[in-house]
């Protein structure tokens, strides 16, 4: 949370992305407590322009992307800006547990 809390107060756009729905809700969990805004879509979600509308408009600098959602062929394109100073810094991560089977054999 406090990577993001920083992100945020630096003026970035943060796609955060996760495999696991379940690890979104836990982040929605910390960021309600947070009062951090985001807009999110899963698998789970109708209306996807209003989400990509809000984060590309500068509404909220935050959005959660489930992995398996945003691999349905939806696009992200933000205005370029006359000014390069206004430009918004997008910042990527994904955030799962990744669990290397490799390690556990003997």
């Amino acid at each position: 949370m406090e990577m993001l809390e920083l992100l945020i107060e630096d003026g970035r756009s943060i796609l955060l992305f996760s495999q696991f729905t379940s690890m979104l809700d836990i982040i929605k969990a910390q960021l309600a407590k947070s009062q951090i805004p985001f807009v999110e879509i899963t698998g789970d979600t109708k209306d996807r322009e209003t989400p990509v509308s809000r984060f590309q408009n500068g509404e909220v600098s935050l959005f959660l992307i489930s992995l398996k959602a945003g691999s349905t062929g939806g696009r992200l394109q933000a205005r370029e800006t006359a000014d390069r100073r206004l430009a918004r810094k997008v910042c990527a991560c994904c955030w799962s547990r990744w669990r290397n089977s490799a390690r556990f054999t003997s």
